[in-house]
């Protein structure tokens, strides 16, 4: 199987990209080979946007508090375990946020901006 490029600068990723924009079904077929390139390709670009910290954004703003805490879990890789531990809250407690059963307190509040970068406006807005 022919390797993916290496990907290291944004030129090389927007390069890799264009390539694999240019895949479709019909090109594909059922080339097993070219299709396992493309996955391959696919990673190497997921990769390096993960190092460089790209994250998909999401097709929609988010409009709740717990969409929020969703697409920032998303951002950072988490978890729901691991979001709890970065916020320094119990597991059961964000789970009951995430569900809408539970209210935001005050500390908690203080952390989603101090740790999540979510503006005040915003948990005042949707808490």
């Amino acid at each position: 199987m022919k390797r993916p490029p290496s990907i290291e600068s944004i030129e090389e990723m927007e390069k890799a990209l264009t390539e694999f924009e240019q895949f479709n079904d019909e090109m594909l077929g059922d080339n097993t080979e070219l299709i396992k390139y493309a996955r391959a390709l696919a990673e190497t670009i997921s990769d390096f946007q993960f190092i460089e910290g790209y994250f998909p954004m999401p097709k929609t703003l988010p409009v709740t508090l717990a969409d929020m805490l969703l697409h920032k879990m998303l951002h950072y890789h988490f978890n729901q375990k691991q979001m709890a531990a970065f916020l320094n809250v119990p597991a059961n407690q964000l789970s009951q946020i995430l569900s809408g059963k539970r209210r935001v307190t005050l500390d908690i509040a203080k952390k989603l901006h101090e740790r999540l970068n979510i503006s005040p406006a915003f948990i005042l807005r949707t808490a």
